[in-house]
């Protein structure tokens, strides 16, 4: 039984007992702010709902209340930080996953927004919602083809028809001219964004007798989107100018913002190039240091610093941070390290979670030359950076993948690497590396 609908053997904490003695100044304060959040008084609900979640913190329907309150008000860490809790408590649940997908769109981060979406449409294949705005997600990710099937699925055939024209697009054809068509065009109908992101019905208020009390179901129904901008609306406030542009860091762990901006969010400190920092968050600026790391072999710090002429600095004391790409035309490239190891070029790596050790390395290239790398061991974030699309390629146990020296980016796994001396190599060629093993080689593909 979910606990967004009623059931009169459900208490308010999600578990069913034979009797419930509901508490007055909750319900009271519940029942206040669900009326003022229909009113639209906003402000007045979240202290009111504030209240309620004091008294009973871990109710679903409070809780899931006031996340459409701080999304409202623009507050979408902490709307993301109780929906992020509503779904891992109730991972079945249809509306808290829909809403977090929303804030995830709200907020630029569309590849969370499609993940979610995709597990909700598996538990929920006939919801219409979720398709449509998993069709959004893929849109914002690129993938037309994939949006054009969503969009379909959520029966939002204006936006399916937009996607065909954005694939005609990309592959150089001229847009379907309207007039030749047999039938006359539907005029586009956006997927309102805030049509996921509901509140419940007004709550009943508390009954006389509360050893009766029951709560009724908050199953809410759909918010309606406001119409899109105009060239001829007013101008948004400074503060609601500013929300939507907020910049949404992650509890733990990394983000890629649709910018091409990562945000992290750390406990241990971070470690990256200067180039690379756009801005960072500490707890306090005296307890904020930045040090050059130094290379390290064999277990030996040494007295060169870490990344060279533009050394890697050991934030401590920042516990968010925002990195860039260095220079245009390149992109950043993130990724999760659960206690693994990963070899990378020491050129390409921005930076990495201070949690994790690293230690320095050599690959032989021929001809004499060798890369600095960098291996890094344990659990937490890496962040590198290409000037051209990175690939994967995986290798199997007994086989042995060749590449150009200068295409190597890294690699995961147990991966031997060897220089191919040119009496080796096919047709005289130089400057090939192979690696045998098991495990997926990251290259640059220009």
């Amino acid at each position: 039984m979910s606990p967004f609908s009623s059931d009169p053997k459900r208490g308010h904490d999600g578990r069913s007992r034979g009797t419930e003695i509901a508490s007055e100044d909750f319900l009271f304060h519940l029942y206040r702010g669900s009326e003022l959040l229909q009113d639209n008084r906003v402000h007045e609900a979240k202290e009111e709902l504030e209240m309620a979640i004091r008294l009973q913190p871990l109710d679903p329907q409070g809780q899931d209340l006031l996340g459409v309150v701080y999304f409202r008000l623009g507050m979408y860490p902490r709307a993301i930080e109780i929906f992020e809790q509503l779904v891992r408590e109730y991972p079945e649940e249809r509306t808290p996953r829909i809403n977090l997908a929303l804030c995830y769109l709200k907020t630029g981060q569309a590849m969370n927004a499609r993940q979610l979406l995709e597990e909700t449409v598996m538990l929920h294949p006939d919801n219409t919602r979720a398709w449509g705005y998993l069709g959004l997600a893929f849109e914002r990710l690129g993938d037309y083809m994939k949006a054009r099937e969503a969009f379909l699925r959520g029966g939002q055939e204006g936006m399916a028809r937009r996607m065909d024209e954005l694939l005609r697009e990309q592959v150089g054809q001229p847009p379907r001219s309207r007039r030749a068509s047999t039938h006359p065009p539907e005029p586009f109908r956006e997927l309102p964004e805030e049509e996921a992101l509901t509140h419940p019905p007004s709550v009943p208020p508390p009954p006389v007798s509360l050893g009766a009390a029951r709560l009724p179901s908050l199953l809410p129904p759909a918010i309606s989107e406001p119409p899109a901008l105009e060239a001829t609306q007013s101008l948004l406030p400074a503060v609601d100018f500013a929300r939507q542009r907020l910049l949404i860091f992650p509890g733990n762990g990394a983000v890629q913002h649709e910018t091409g901006l990562l945000l992290l969010s750390t406990t241990d400190g971070f470690a990256c190039r200067q180039s690379a920092l756009r801005g960072l968050v500490a707890s306090s600026s005296a307890n904020l240091q930045a040090e050059p790391l130094p290379r390290v072999f064999r277990g030996k710090p040494q007295e060169e610093p870490l990344g060279g002429a533009v050394p890697l600095l050991g934030y401590s004391g920042a516990n968010r941070l925002v990195l860039g790409p260095s220079g245009p035309g390149v992109k950043l490239h993130a990724f999760l390290l659960r206690d693994e190891m990963v070899c990378l070029r020491e050129d390409l790596l921005v930076g990495f979670d201070s949690a994790l050790s690293y230690e320095n390395g050599r690959l032989a290239m021929g001809d004499g030359e060798a890369a600095l790398m960098v291996q890094l061991q344990g659990t937490g974030p890496v962040v590198l950076e290409t000037r051209y699309p990175l690939g994967a390629l995986e290798v199997l146990d007994n086989e042995a993948i060749t590449v150009r020296r200068e295409l190597v980016v890294g690699w995961h796994g147990r991966l031997i690497p060897r220089a191919i001396l040119p009496s080796e190599a096919p047709a005289g060629q130089r400057g090939l590396v192979s690696f045998s093993g098991e495990g997926s080689l990251l290259v640059q593909l220009p």
